[in-house]
């Protein structure tokens, strides 16, 4: 048995070989001496998430703890990855390593230990938190440090071994290639860790290899873009400075040096199943004395025509697509007078023309597209078309991709230009931009509807903050929607200006790097020359290769279990993932769950062999795959309850004089994630006393991946709730059959009760009047993705009090011990993924009437610590959610810093909301943005948008005169010590 360590050289260990035989191929390894306990190591799969401070945990999805055996499978010609920890225990642990042996079969094949690659998994940081973390994360958004970075054990000039200090810990990410060659069957290996030359820790590498290969290529073109600028000024120096050269000279050394890690980066890129082009590189445009545009393409065919022949390449397979330099950055406008100027326009017609002819005559030059404009906008047509039209002119043939929709998004004010069809053929907005309903049947090239990374809900990011299932789920979702491909704009994301030193670098010695969406950093940063991969990219060639699984079932006539499996693990994306509103999004469109993803990966593979074997397959062997089945579908379907509405009514009296009772609507918005029907019974089944049921089941019928809302109902007076400011209600559901679930409903409801001394508006809530009922609390942040109702870390509390003439408003709101309110200076809120950001603010959102149709009906006040109030109809966000028109309330406003945190005081006249203010029942909610760390959370517990209408709370505003009618009774009031009594429990 030959050992292969993680540097260059094997080392021969032991020498006595693995016995065995058998078609099954079924291994055994001889038994070890036990190691020397100075590492305590552990494994995880390819979908955990690992940090420096991840608590130790064997992953059950391929550790098995007992027989000490890492349990893997694979098709031939695929490559599966699983991660080792490994930390110091009783001291320090001296050179660290990695070593493993080749994997042997009975049959006597064998899987070579040069088939096994590792990496040491550096520590990066997001500086940056994208707001979807906010919706989409279920972890806090200052914990974003995480491995990511991936070093080669076996590179030039790799640390190797690693010394830990007692507790210091180190992880490795481990790879198995397994030939295309490879023979069906079991094989078994070692795998081991050493400190020195003692054995600290070693397990059994078991790989099951199923009877099909995958193919050389993917189902459908996995895309990514980089700029050689940015990487050659991260890798390279010249006179001190980052080198960016002007031109691509072959006989400039430095030049040269570049050119190799570019194909270092292609390569890497290749062999996880993804193909990048070039957006910087250009031929060089010079003009004669008669000023005829004349381009030097010698420079610019010696860096592009190895990738587009795909001699650059192993496989010698050339990449799919290659974009035209033709774009809105090169000719420039600004050396021609101007992106509107004649001249610029003749430059760029001549320039296309002369490109189409190149790329006509070049070998490869079929694959060649255009893709002119990154608009930065998503209505930013105006500006495509004033470029598309002169290269349209001069170049009617090469296919044309456009980054912008070829439809406007449902609901929106944009329209889409009606000559905008005709001039492209392919369109790849981002993620949240795409549309379903426009994909092409049968696309050739470039054609069709690409989908991007975009920001969740609607598509999977290529963040560091994404989960595991967001990168493997880009693959799936274009598999679902049938897109043309998969297309990322910016595969580095480094930052050239910081001295040749990008943002997401990872930093020496295992220190922090800052990663945002690139899925490469520059191995400059830990002394190696070349880029190193992430574990992004490891995760999102899992996804690719899954879809092989998916297109072998397809052609091996089983496109039924394919697509159900597809379904069933990315429901929705891009467009359809949109609500009531586009912009009111739905929060679950992939299966986040790593065992859910393992178990359809599985079900693939055993349909595979089920469809090649077709009836030589056995009895036993399609009970165990329908059971399979079952447990899938158990994992990965059932209802979903996708938001609860609630909704207080004011009933007609039945007698005269009769005490006023309401009645509570509570609207669930239901999904059924089932491939079959869903008939569902559903009811109320407790409520707070006094209250009354006026139904009883309400009965409800889901088909195959259906929606649906429901709407229960109780009625009874208005019990003022807890603290916190809502009414708890249990609902109990429940299919034919079969057993009933409980679900917590809390509907929030809150009193303004009347106060008869005046308040003095300083900020300072000390001196207000305790009222029962009137307070709320314990704000839930909005939507976690996979979760609900999970409480702020950020606290906030507020109160509500009105005289006949004024509501008024007060609000405490606890800051981290580490940071005081942030506020600009300025009437501007800045909104992303439609939250307000980069402040420390509290938003009250106001519906007297409760007839506001949308978001442009409510009034929305904002208040920022510094005491800058913005008071309006509507909401003033982008993107927009309708009109908005101003308003001025005559409100006074005053704040206060506080050891913790700040506090607000406002009032605001009732007559500022003309004949509405005299209503008792309004709409409310409370809302609360904090900026270090970021965090939204709001009173009303929305789960998405927070800006519907139909996710406010209910405020009753009671009378403060008796008018000169008979009172009506008043609505009962369960004093404190009652509620206790007779709520206790619930």
């Amino acid at each position: 048995m030959h050992w292969r360590s993680g540097g260059r050289k094997a080392i021969l260990i032991l020498a006595a070989a693995m016995a065995g035989a058998g078609a099954g191929c079924r291994a055994q390894t001889e038994p070890a001496p036990p190691p020397t306990r100075v590492l305590d190591a552990w494994v995880a799969s390819d979908m955990a998430v690992l940090t420096q401070h991840s608590p130790r945990r064997d992953d059950p999805l391929i550790y098995r703890s007992a027989t000490q055996t890492v349990e893997l499978f694979a098709g031939a010609h695929e490559t599966v990855g699983f991660q080792v920890v490994a930390s110091a225990q009783g001291g320090a642990a001296k050179g660290v390593g990695l070593e493993w042996t080749d994997l042997q079969c009975r049959t006597g094949s064998r899987i070579p230990a040069g088939a096994v690659r590792a990496w040491r998994m550096v520590p990066a940081r997001a500086t940056d938190v994208p707001a979807w973390t906010l919706l989409h994360s279920p972890e806090p958004p200052d914990s974003l440090g995480g491995y990511d970075a991936l070093v080669p054990l076996d590179a030039p000039g790799a640390p190797q071994p690693y010394g830990l200090q007692d507790g210091q810990r180190v992880a490795f990410w481990v790879d198995i290639a397994v030939p295309r060659t490879a023979t069906p069957g079991d094989y078994e290996g070692r795998l081991r860790l050493t400190a020195g030359s003692a054995r600290a820790w070693e397990v059994t590498l078991r790989l099951r290899v199923y009877d099909f290969v995958l193919p050389d290529t993917p189902p459908f073109p996995v895309l990514g873009a980089f700029d050689h600028r940015e990487l050659f000024a991260a890798m390279l120096v010249r006179g001190g400075q980052p080198f960016v050269p002007v031109r691509l000279d072959p006989a400039d050394p430095l030049v040269r040096r570049g050119l190799d890690i570019q194909r270092h980066l292609m390569r890497t890129a290749r062999e996880h199943r993804v193909d990048l082009f070039d957006t910087g590189v250009r031929p060089l445009l010079k003009r004669d004395r008669t000023g005829t545009v004349r381009l030097d393409w010698s420079d610019y065919d010696h860096a592009v025509s190895p990738y587009l022949r795909g001699t650059a390449f192993e496989d010698q397979l050339p990449v799919p697509a290659w974009p035209s330099p033709v774009t809105s950055a090169w000719p420039d406008p600004a050396d021609y007078g101007g992106a509107e100027s004649e001249r610029y326009l003749e430059t760029v017609r001549e320039v296309a023309r002369q490109s189409a002819a190149h790329f006509g005559a070049m070998e490869g030059g079929d694959r060649v597209f255009l893709d002119p404009h990154r608009p930065s906008r998503p209505d930013a047509y105006a500006e495509f078309l004033r470029l598309v039209r002169p290269i349209r002119q001069a170049d009617p043939n090469t296919p044309l991709l456009a980054r912008l929709p070829h439809a406007a998004p449902p609901q929106s004010d944009r329209a889409v230009p009606s000559e905008f069809a005709a001039l492209v053929q392919g369109t790849a907005p981002a993620g949240e931009w795409f549309d379903p309903a426009g994909v092409q049947a049968n696309p050739q090239g470039i054609a069709g509807a690409w989908l991007c990374p975009g920001d969740p809900p609607y598509a999977p990011s290529l963040h560091m903050r994404s989960s595991p299932a967001d990168l493997r789920a880009l693959a799936w979702l274009s598999e679902r929607y049938h897109a043309t491909g998969l297309l990322m704009s910016d595969v580095l994301g480094w930052n050239p200006a910081a001295l040749g030193r990008p943002a997401n670098a990872a930093t020496r010695a295992g220190g922090e790097g800052d990663a945002a969406g690139g899925l490469f950093y520059p191995g400059g940063a830990v002394g190696i020359e070349g880029v190193l991969p992430s574990v992004r990219l490891k995760r999102l060639r899992r996804g690719v290769q899954d879809m092989s699984y998916v297109q072998i079932l397809r052609r091996n006539g089983r496109p039924h279990e394919a697509d159900h499996i597809v379904r069933a693990m990315v429901r929705y994306g891009g467009l359809a993932a949109g609500g009531e509103r586009y912009l009111d999004p739905r929060l679950d469109g992939w299966v986040q769950d790593g065992e859910a993803w393992e178990q359809a990966r599985r079900l693939l593979a055993d349909e595979i062999v089920l469809a090649l074997r077709g009836e030589e397959a056995t009895a036993n062997e399609r009970f165990a795959q329908e059971m399979a089945w079952r447990v899938f579908e158990d994992k990965v379907s059932g209802l979903a309850i996708e938001r609860v509405r609630t909704r207080m009514v004011p009933l007609a009296p039945t007698q005269p004089h009769a005490a006023t009772r309401y009645r509570t609507e509570i609207v669930l918005e239901l999904c059924n994630q089932r491939n079959r029907d869903m008939p569902l019974a559903i009811r109320i089944a407790q409520v707070p006393p006094g209250w009354s049921l006026p139904l009883g089941h309400t009965l409800a019928s889901l088909g195959p991946r259906g929606r649906t809302d429901v709407t229960l109902a109780a009625e009874g007076g208005i019990l003022p709730p807890g603290p916190d400011g809502r009414l708890p209600f249990t609902l109990a559901m429940a299919e034919p059959g079969g057993e009933e679930r409980s679900l917590g409903v809390e509907v929030p409801f809150v009193l303004a009760p009347a106060t008869d001394r005046a308040l003095r508006i300083d900020g300072d809530l000390a001196d207000w009047p305790v009222r029962f009922g009137s307070g709320v609390g314990a704000f839930r942040v909005v939507g976690v993705r996979g979760q609900r109702g999970e409480r702020a870390r950020q606290g906030t509390t507020a109160m509500l009090l009105r005289d006949a003439a004024n509501l008024y408003i007060g609000v405490r709101c606890q800051s981290p011990a580490r940071s005081r309110p942030t506020a600009r200076r300025d009437n501007r809120v800045e909104y992303r993924s439609l939250l307000p950001w980069g402040e420390d603010l509290v938003v009250v959102l106001l519906d007297p009437a409760r007839a506001a149709a949308g978001p442009q009906d409510l009034y929305h006040l904002v208040i920022k610590p510094n005491g800058v109030l913005i008071a309006e109809r509507g909401v003033r966000s982008d993107p927009p959610l309708g009109p908005v028109r101003p308003w001025a309330p005559g409100a006074v406003l005053a704040v206060r810093e506080e050891p913790g945190g700040w506090s607000a005081e406002l009032a605001i006249p009732l007559a500022a909301f003309g004949d509405a203010g005299r209503e008792e029942l309004w709409g409310l909610n409370i809302l609360r943005a904090g900026a270090d760390p970021p965090e939204v959370s709001s009173w009303s517990g929305a789960v998405r948008s927070l800006y519907p209408p139909a996710t406010l709370g209910t405020l009753w505003l009671p009378p403060t005169q008796p008018t000169t009618a008979p009172a009506a009774p008043p609505p009962e009031i369960v004093p404190p010590a009652e509620l206790l009594n007779t709520w206790s429990g619930q």
